[in-house]
């Protein structure tokens, strides 16, 4: 089922650019490719096929072997059938590239490239660099797609206005088994208050919890990646880190969510506590930056506050009594100046 025309007229589709113009010798079965973000080493696995879909796919690839797979069958069975994928692996030392290639020799639609990165904010970054559609959408090399969801996202940004820069859906939970577990909302996986649905602003996505926060769910115009990258220094919140500076860039834009479950994000053994200090040292920054420049200064205190239940829910209690003493200020004093947990001022999120 095909969408694109409507979703071309109603987004001013992107101009795609010569094989030339991206450094590509379409006779060559490897070539090297500009890094955009860094030096590296990145080949390119497979001459692009001359087509100009709606959407483009990017999957980061990391030792995900046992799972790419599921994840790249997710992405081939959508009902939405305009797409390139783009899968990126990065430095993986399992199977992961020869079953990325195996999918690519099967589906045109696939691209693949290899590089040595160890960053998936950098591997996206790779994948955008090599997008000509007007529309790219994520998916983890561990996470899987349900059949419709191309489909309906495409459907929804029909309806919607120029003024919506990206989409973002719900999701279920699955095992290393591909199990399903327990659903988003769970006090016990740190979310104070329910996902937000429907238009998003800049106050709104920091006063609130959004599936955004994970690649996985959004499909977003390229138009607004311009000037805003994946940042290697923002993980493991690049993904949180990236839509925070698109809205901030774009004044007056949205990001909309459906509030339906349209993928699946996997739970892998020891994911939830492996990485808790960094995501909340990394917010922390977030906050400090992007907290003072919300249109609502009386709403200032409560992103702390639920930041403050986040952390004391996930064990981190010097965090909960940094955020909380922040939110008590600024409920005092809408222009009080947050400092991050070590005392210290910084607009460098």
């Amino acid at each position: 089922m095909h969408f694109s025309e409507n979703l071309s007229a109603a987004s001013g589709e992107l101009g795609p650019s010569s094989d030339e113009e991206l450094g590509i010798d379409q006779a060559m079965c490897v070539r090297a490719l500009p890094d955009p973000v860094g030096r590296a080493s990145i080949t390119y696995d497979k001459a692009i096929t001359p087509l100009n879909p709606t959407v483009t796919v990017i999957t980061p690839a990391h030792n995900s072997g046992a799972w790419l797979d599921e994840t790249i069958w997710s992405v081939r069975q959508q009902t939405y059938e305009d797409f390139r994928y783009i899968i990126v692996d990065d430095s993986s030392t399992d199977d992961s590239l020869a079953i990325a290639r195996h999918h690519a020799n099967e589906d045109s639609r696939l691209s693949v490239y290899s590089a040595n990165f160890g960053s998936p904010a950098r591997s996206r970054q790779t994948g955008i660099h090599q997008a000509e559609s007007p529309f790219i959408a994520f998916l983890d090399g561990d996470d899987v797609w349900r059949p419709n969801y191309l489909e309906t996202m495409s459907r929804q940004f029909n309806k919607l206005g120029a003024d919506v820069l990206a989409l973002y859906c719900f999701f279920g939970l699955i095992n290393e088994q591909s199990e399903s577990i327990n659903r988003p909302g769970d006090p016990a996986r740190g979310i104070p208050q329910p996902y937000m649905a429907g238009r998003v602003n800049f106050d709104d996505y920091l006063l609130g919890d959004t599936p955004a926060r994970t690649a996985s769910s959004v499909m977003i115009r390229n138009s607004a990646l311009q000037g805003n990258q994946f940042r290697q220094a923002a993980e493991p919140c690049e993904d949180y880190d990236l839509w925070m500076h698109v809205l901030h860039s774009n004044p007056g834009s949205i990001f909309y969510g459906i509030p339906e479950e349209l993928f699946d994000y996997r739970i892998r053994e020891g994911q939830l506590s492996g990485d808790v200090r960094r995501l909340f040292t990394r917010h922390d920054r977030l906050y400090a930056k992007f907290v003072p420049q919300m249109y609502q200064p009386e709403a200032r205190w409560q992103v702390y506050e639920y930041a403050g239940s986040g952390a004391q829910i996930r064990g981190l209690p010097e965090f909960a009594q940094h955020f909380h003493e922040i939110s008590r200020r600024l409920s005092e004093n809408p222009d009080f100046r947050p400092y991050i947990l070590d005392g210290t001022y910084t607009n460098d999120a």
